[in-house]
């Protein structure tokens, strides 16, 4: 009777500890998939805010080229300081390099080159297009360069996009990756209140120049 009672304890105990073992499993699982999540947000967070910083930069140089040669004058579309066409573009390229670096790519500045060039051409004629189409306005126009298609895009600013692609690489992508590794020194909590108060601004900038330019 003894030894019975002794193998009934000795099981119940076993299925104590596979019942706390599978609830520590779990709970580590769980504890897992916040960090992966908060992991993951955090690379959104730091792109976005990398995006409007791209956006500002390609704003001022626009800015102050088009002063040179006309005066002071604004660009863009918006009512802030933002050309969201250099944002996207920096975004893309951030994305393509982060890739890059994953595998051996071969040839990797002729590809950047000849991608920024496709990529970028498309992407500023179907900007200009849009921009043209809904609100009836231009923020460029190339007609008088050769090749151009419509003055929306033309071979001169084509070979600029790659050429921009090459240096931004070469330049700007380490500095992205410096500036991430400062961003992700701040708390996880107080980045996330800055990237939601900027997406409220930039959201709200948009709303308010469509108003404009559609009134």
């Amino acid at each position: 009777m003894a030894d019975g009672e002794s193998l009934n304890k000795a099981k119940d105990n076993n299925k104590n500890e596979e019942k706390t073992a599978s609830k520590n499993v779990k709970t580590a699982t769980n504890q897992l998939v916040v960090i992966d999540k908060n992991k993951e947000k955090n690379k959104l967070y730091n792109l976005f805010l990398f995006f409007l910083i791209f956006s500002i930069i390609g704003w001022i140089c626009e800015t102050a080229y088009t002063s040179i040669q006309l005066g002071l004058t604004k660009r863009g579309f918006l009512l802030g300081p933002y050309c969201p066409i250099y944002g996207c573009g920096a975004t893309m390229l951030i994305i393509a390099l982060s890739y890059m670096e994953k595998g051996n790519v071969s040839h990797k500045y002729l590809k950047i080159f000849v991608g920024c060039m496709i990529v970028f051409t498309l992407f500023e004629y179907i900007t200009g297009y849009a921009l043209e189409a809904l609100f009836k306005i231009r923020c460029w126009d190339y007609p008088n360069d050769f090749m151009n298609i419509n003055g929306r895009v033309s071979l001169l600013y084509c070979f600029m996009w790659g050429l921009a692609g090459i240096l931004f690489t070469k330049l700007l992508y380490p500095l992205y990756k410096k500036g991430c590794k400062a961003l992700d020194k701040l708390n996880f909590t107080t980045k996330k209140a800055i990237v939601y108060m900027c997406a409220f601004v930039f959201i709200l900038d948009i709303i308010l120049s469509c108003i404009k330019y559609l009134s």
